[in-house]
């Protein structure tokens, strides 16, 4: 009785797993749709008021108008890259003190060439928060 027991336990939390996994990668597929047919409309063309280091990279900061969202590599592609912000990445900030409390800078991630021959001319755009930057000049 006890082993049936256990194996029903075994089962249901197997089953849990899968349950938890399936929804994530529901959100996961939701969040592409949403990057990739309502991206958030800012001008990548503003001008750049001051320039900011980023001191820290959070992994959970992965909103829709976040600078480290997840964003699709080809746009029907369902694979994702991870963020492209790291440490010590110079950021422009295009508006200072938006977003809730003012707590974030709008920033652009100037387009980084992924090989030496190719040029990208694709930057990111996004909140990131004032307290990971450090202004520069």
């Amino acid at each position: 009785l006890v082993a049936i027991d256990q194996l029903l336990q075994y089962k249901q939390e197997q089953e849990a797993k899968d349950h938890h996994r399936l929804l994530e990668d529901m959100q996961r597929q939701a969040d592409d749709f949403q990057a990739v047919h309502h991206p958030p409309d800012w001008d990548e063309t503003l001008p750049t008021r001051f320039s900011c280091k980023v001191l820290h990279v959070e992994p959970s900061l992965d909103g829709t108008k976040m600078l480290t969202r997840r964003v699709p590599e080809h746009r029907n592609s369902s694979s994702n890259t991870t963020t492209r912000v790291k440490v010590g990445d110079v950021v422009e900030i295009l508006q200072d003190h938006v977003g809730p409390n003012g707590a974030y800078h709008l920033c652009r991630l100037p387009a980084r060439s992924s090989t030496p021959n190719t040029k990208n001319t694709t930057a990111i755009v996004g909140w990131y928060p004032v307290d990971f930057l450090e202004r520069i000049d």
